[in-house]
């Protein structure tokens, strides 16, 4: 079941990022060390009811399975722009649709916010997510060198947008 998050499962959505900025530390932004440090009051103010912020989660049962971040731009003149990130789902429920699902309720969720135009970043090597975004209609329109840097690796990321 595809739902917004709440306060109420802050400790739950805080031990499922954990999880996937420790697992796939080249997939996200934010380091695992840096979010250990935040404490469960952090995830709770993220989860609040927002008018620009929203976290959509996949449930089965009482497990949270896949989760996604829509930020809309605060700034009056860029209204009309969101970005989604944080995208994950845990490495048991992939291949089974969730992340189709999941942007598709993100991308509802902007239009109903009256969004137009979506923004994410994927790292270039993602073969998969790459293709999954293409195929909801998103389009690269730029490359950023050495976008994260993971050890000693550099990794891009490929920018991309879709006008809805």
């Amino acid at each position: 079941m595809l739902r917004p998050l709440t306060p109420a499962d802050a400790a739950i959505y805080r031990r499922n990022r954990l999880r996937a900025r420790k697992d796939e530390p080249q997939a996200f932004g934010a380091d695992y060390a840096e979010e250990a440090r935040k404490p469960l009051d952090f995830f709770i103010r993220r989860l609040s009811p927002g008018a620009d912020w929203l976290t959509l989660g996949y449930w089965e049962l009482d497990d949270l399975i896949a989760s996604g971040i829509l930020m809309r731009q605060e700034k009056k003149k860029c209204r009309h722009k969101a970005s989604i990130f944080g995208v994950y789902v845990s490495p048991h429920a992939r291949g089974r649709g969730l992340s189709r699902i999941l942007m598709n309720g993100l991308m509802e969720q902007a239009g109903a916010m009256g969004v137009s135009h979506l923004y994410l970043t994927v790292t270039a090597e993602n073969e998969a997510a790459k293709g999954l975004y293409e195929s909801l209609g998103f389009e690269a329109y730029g490359r950023e060198p050495a976008a994260l840097k993971v050890g000693d690796r550099l990794i891009d990321e490929v920018l991309m947008a879709k006008v809805l």
